[in-house]
Formats: C-alpha cells, sequence, structure tokens
C-alpha cells in the first residue's frame, strides 16, 4: 500500500514535468506511439477498457490495470480519470520496478 503511494506520488511528479498524456490526447498518442506505457482504472467501464486494450495491442504499448479513476485523478490534481499514457521510458521502468517489489512483499 506505501508503495501504491510513492507510485501516486511520482506520477504527480510527472504530470508537472510534462510527462503524461490524458484525456482526449491519450488514444492520439497510443496511435502515435508517443506513450511507452499506459495506466487505465480498475473502475473503467467495459467499453473503455476494451477501445484502450485494442489501441494498446494494436500499436504494442504496454499497459497496466492499476488504481481507481479517483486515485489516479487525484494524483494529477484533476477529477476522476480513466486512463494516463507515460512518455518517458525510465519513468515506465521505475514504475514496474516499483510493481515488482510490491509483488515480491506479498509473497512473503
Amino acid at each position: 500500500m506505501e508503495n501504491n503511494n510513492k507510485i501516486l506520488s511520482f506520477l504527480g511528479l510527472l504530470y508537472r514535468g510534462r510527462g503524461i498524456s490524458f484525456g482526449d490526447n491519450l488514444l492520439n498518442d497510443i496511435k502515435s506511439q508517443k506513450v511507452n506505457l499506459v495506466i487505465y482504472a480498475t473502475d473503467s467501464g467495459e467499453s473503455v477498457k476494451k477501445k484502450l486494450l485494442d489501441k494498446c495491442g494494436y500499436y504494442k504499448v504496454e499497459n497496466i490495470e492499476l488504481f481507481s479513476k479517483i486515485d489516479l485523478g487525484q494524483a494529477l490534481g484533476k477529477g476522476q480519470l480513466y486512463a494516463i499514457g507515460i512518455y518517458d521510458i525510465k519513468a515506465c521502468k521505475k514504475i514496474k520496478e516499483s510493481l515488482k517489489k510490491e509483488d515480491a512483499n506479498y509473497e512473503k
């Protein structure tokens, strides 16, 4: 749980550094392969998930189902967000490493 808060804080920093795409721009950024990782909310509707997963699959963009719409929005200082895209490859690696550490902690 503490690790999730670190990831959310990190997403806030990325947003302030213009490293995150969301809203109408996200699908265009997936098409143009500008984003390297898409994080979509666990409580997104089925049609939103299908659209995102189809786009990500076709354009070979990695995706993770993580956090709620409210958590994603609050991390960026916005309302509810269904999905965000991350531009920076190093930031994507850092997020994935944090998630692996969290999974390792649950196994113990």
